[in-house]
């Protein structure tokens, strides 16, 4: 598999875990949780990915996918 499905597999089922915690817990510390979860996941996936990619290519990989899918199940579980 190469790097970029890797990625969007790993943080679309982190954006669907994030979604279903957010709607348990409060506004605040859910936008909080979602931060801190990303920035944790982001440098250790930073650590397997190759060198010679950039970083803005990294961050626009992993953090669209990630908020878009948080999102998107936070809504959905939100109005079930």
């Amino acid at each position: 598999m190469n790097t970029e499905r890797v990625l969007t597999l790993i943080y679309f089922i982190l954006g669907v875990v994030m979604g279903i915690l957010s709607n348990y817990l409060n506004l605040i510390f859910s936008l909080s949780a979602g931060v801190v979860l990303y920035i944790i996941s982001f440098f250790i996936t930073k650590m397997f990915v190759d060198r010679r990619k950039k970083f803005s290519w990294f961050v626009l990989n992993t953090l669209v996918t990630f908020v878009l899918i948080w999102f998107v199940t936070w809504i959905f579980v939100f109005n079930l």
